[in-house]
């Protein structure tokens, strides 16, 4: 019996951490359509069908919904004559991304993947992760706004919530690889997340911690001054008490390793004992005093 095997559905990059840009296949697509992007994301984000209504009124807020769902429609031909496949489905009532017309890349959907798995417990790779410590990891959009009330809320706070599940992500990772001896991609961890969070105590105590573990004492020094003029520029306050006491922590582990460094330069370097030929320490001899009350 033969079989006839399915033709390969085609693949969409989407990039969404900058500003949007699509690819099929390999090539790029120019959509200077804002508003089709708009509708890409928020159907990527949703992961499910959207009301045409619900769509329209995302779109065109100050549009009556017959106007709405009438832009709607061609901007839904527009896009997908654009992509040269239906990317785009929908029924009279709601609209979906068609995952039989097109397998999705999405950057910002990868991100947020391996963010909940990071908080669900599963040990990944630093390989793996690699996607949460990129520099644009914690971004939705940048640069980008429609212009329309309803959408441009809805974005706000979907920025706002990526980036702070892509700092639980990075602050658990941080601890992980700290637990796990993995020192460099823990500091590459607490470093992102300092930057997300510059008054986070707990990215600053992430980043002393791997700092100390990797014996980098200047590096400690530099991560609770930063911390501390961060925390007195935005906040007005001092470091805390945990915080203080976190870094004297990681001093204090700086100065064993250089302790240890030195004591094993110094048992090296130091000239040993000098020994006779028959191995025994040579004994002094003492002479005798000198009489001057002889004849």
């Amino acid at each position: 019996m033969s079989t006839v095997a399915s033709s390969p559905c085609a693949v969409i990059e989407l990039r969404l951490h900058g500003y949007p840009s699509i690819a099929v296949d390999g090539r790029a697509v120019p959509l200077a359509l804002k508003h089709a992007f708009a509708l890409v994301a928020r159907l990527a984000e949703a992961r499910a069908r959207l009301s045409r209504g619900s769509a329209a009124a995302l779109l065109w807020p100050d549009a009556s919904e017959a106007v709405g769902r009438t832009r709607l429609r061609r901007l839904l031909h527009e896009l997908n004559r654009r992509l040269g496949l239906p990317f785009v489905a929908g029924d009279a009532d709601s609209l979906w991304l068609d995952a039989q017309a097109a397998q999705v890349e999405c950057d910002w959907l990868q991100v947020r993947r391996l963010a909940r798995r990071v908080l669900r417990g599963e040990a990944l790779a630093v390989a793996q992760a690699a996607p949460l410590l990129d520099r644009q990891a914690e971004r939705l959009l940048d640069g980008f706004a429609l212009g329309a009330d309803g959408f441009d809320e809805w974005l706000h706070a979907a920025r706002r919530e990526h980036a702070a599940l892509v700092t639980r992500a990075l602050q658990e990772l941080a601890l992980r690889w700290i637990d796990d001896g993995a020192t460099a991609a823990a500091q590459a961890a607490a470093e992102r997340l300092v930057r997300i969070e510059p008054c986070s105590e707990a990215g600053h105590a992430c980043l002393i911690a791997a700092r100390a573990e990797r014996g980098d004492a200047a590096g400690v020094e530099t991560a609770y001054f930063e911390c501390a003029a961060a925390l007195r520029e935005e906040l007005g306050i001092r470091p805390s008490a945990l915080l203080e006491r976190a870094y004297a922590a990681a001093v204090a582990r700086c100065r064993q390793a250089d302790d240890a460094v030195l004591n094993r330069l110094l048992a090296r370097l130091a000239p040993p004992a000098p020994r006779t030929l028959a191995g025994r320490r040579p004994t002094t001899i003492m002479a005798s005093p000198i009489r001057t009350d002889c004849c």
